[in-house]
């Protein structure tokens, strides 16, 4: 494992992955979306970190020039699985937004054993219009709406990131065309969140969450759009710290 600036990096499944840890106590993953980093969990890393053992990877390809193999959806239970046991944890909380969501899904789904609970911000399943998410108006919604220091991170990042790892990740989404695969309802604990204002993955995908994972948790953020952590941060933290209390 090589030690660089704002974190490690350690190969899995053929990729390398770099990630941050910080914190004590039971772990939590944060999963990032498309052109997302670990800034966008700075909040939330700050407030379950009192008592979490809070670990936040980037997805493998999307960072700026750094090639190497493509990721998929197929890679999300080896390159997560393998970063727990690369960090000495049996299992962990997961909470993934947008593709982030669906990646811990994959995991959640193949070896439900690693999930202790399961968090989806902003899922891109079922939606109303589940194609939106390659338009550019409802992109351009979402960060008018944000803070001024939550759109400068998001502008900042996307610069950063490989265009072809985000059009890939984008092409694999609308492949689904909205339907996430699931067999059944998921054998973990789930919880999905959504902002009330999401104009890239509309809400209209709730119906179909709920139907599918009936037990699942619904939590909407009033006037959070499609990065609630950004826009809603205190109310986002406090709607995790209240589903990922222990046992």
């Amino acid at each position: 494992m090589t030690r660089h600036v704002g974190g490690a990096r350690v190969a899995l499944a053929g990729h390398a992955v770099r990630y941050e840890a910080s914190g004590h106590g039971r772990p939590v993953v944060l999963v990032h979306g498309l052109g997302g980093s670990a800034r966008w969990w700075r909040s939330t890393r700050a407030e379950l970190g009192r008592d979490h053992r809070v670990i936040v990877p980037e997805l493998p390809g999307f960072g700026y020039g750094r090639g190497g193999r493509r990721f998929a959806l197929r890679d999300a239970a080896p390159v997560l699985g393998g970063l727990l046991e690369h960090l000495g944890h049996e299992r962990a909380d997961l909470v993934g937004h947008s593709f982030g969501a669906l990646v811990c899904m994959a995991v959640a789904a193949a070896e439900p054993q690693r999930v202790r609970r399961l968090v989806l911000v902003g899922p891109p399943a079922r939606t109303s219009s589940p194609r939106t998410v390659g338009k550019v108006l409802p992109a351009v919604r979402t960060l008018l709406r944000l803070p001024r220091a939550g759109a400068l991170t998001l502008l900042s990042d996307f610069a950063t990131k490989s265009p072809t790892a985000i059009l890939r990740a984008a092409g694999e989404i609308l492949a689904l065309d909205g339907d996430a695969g699931l067999g059944g309802e998921l054998p973990v604990p789930t919880m999905v969140m959504w902002g009330s204002r999401d104009a890239i993955v509309p809400m209209g995908g709730a119906g179909w969450l709920t139907r599918t994972l009936p037990r699942a948790r619904v939590v909407v953020i009033p006037g959070a759009g499609h990065i609630p952590m950004l826009d809603r941060p205190a109310q986002v933290n406090a709607a995790l710290r209240d589903f990922l209390a222990p046992d």
